[in-house]
C-alpha cells in the first residue's frame, strides 16, 4: 500500500504541474493586456479571489514526509502556502482559480482511470465502472466468477484512494470523507461486494 500511495502522489504532483503550466499561460495573458479580466488594483494592492484551503491527511503519507520538498513543489505550482499540522496532515492555500483547474484536471484522471480499468487486459472480469458527480460512489460492473478468481478486487483500491484525493482537494473535512465502491454481477446486477475507504484501507 505505501508503494502504490507514494505514486499516488506523483499523479497528483503531476496534476499540479498540468494546472500550473496552464495558469502560468493565463498570467502570461494577463501581462501582455489580451485577457478581458486583467489585473484590477485597489488602493494600489491587486485584487485577488478568495483562497481556499485544502488539507491531505498524515495517513496519506506514509511517513514519506518531506516539508522542504513538497514546499518547493507548491511553489512552483501556484499554491501559495503550505502548513504542516500538529498532527502530521498537510495544508495547502492556493487562489481559487488554481484550485478550480486542480480540481477539474484530477476529475478528469479519475474519468481516464475508470475508462482504462475496463479496457485493460489486466482486469478481465470488468466490464464496466461508474461514479456519482464527487466520486464518494463507484460501482463496477464484473463477471463475478472471473472476478473471484482473479485479483481484480485490487482495482476497488485504486478508485477508493482517487475517490478520498478528490474529496480532499474538493474541500470536504478528512473526518468526514469516506468512498463506497460497490461490486456488482454484470448479468443480475446484483451488489456482491462492497467496499469502503478508509475504513478498509488497511485490510
Amino acid at each position: 500500500m505505501k508503494r502504490l500511495l507514494i505514486l499516488l502522489s506523483v499523479l497528483l504532483l503531476a496534476v499540479f504541474l498540468i494546472s500550473a503550466c496552464s495558469q502560468d499561460e493565463s498570467d502570461q495573458q494577463d501581462i501582455d493586456g489580451s485577457n478581458e479580466q486583467g489585473d484590477v488594483e485597489e488602493d494600489g494592492a491587486e485584487e485577488r479571489l478568495a483562497d481556499v484551503e485544502v488539507t491531505i491527511p498524515a495517513s496519506f503519507y506514509e511517513g514519506e514526509l518531506d516539508t522542504d520538498q513538497i514546499k518547493a513543489e507548491a511553489d512552483e505550482v501556484g499554491i501559495t502556502e503550505v502548513t504542516v499540522n500538529d498532527d502530521g496532515s498537510v495544508t495547502y492555500t492556493m487562489p481559487e482559480s488554481v484550485h478550480d483547474e486542480w480540481l477539474s484536471d484530477y476529475a478528469t484522471e479519475i474519468e481516464s482511470t475508470m475508462a482504462e480499468l475496463v479496457s485493460s487486459a489486466d482486469f478481465v472480469s470488468i466490464s464496466d465502472v461508474t461514479a456519482n458527480n464527487d466520486y464518494s460512489s463507484f460501482t463496477v460492473a464484473v463477471d463475478q466468477e472471473v472476478y473471484e478468481n482473479s485479483f481484480d478486487g485490487i482495482a476497488a483500491f485504486s478508485l477508493g484512494i482517487s475517490g478520498l484525493f478528490y474529496q480532499l482537494m474538493n474541500g470536504v473535512n478528512p473526518d468526514d470523507y469516506n468512498v463506497t465502491i460497490d461490486i456488482v454481477d454484470e448479468e443480475s446486477g446484483e451488489i456482491f461486494d462492497s467496499v469502503i475507504y478508509p475504513d478498509d484501507m488497511n485490510e
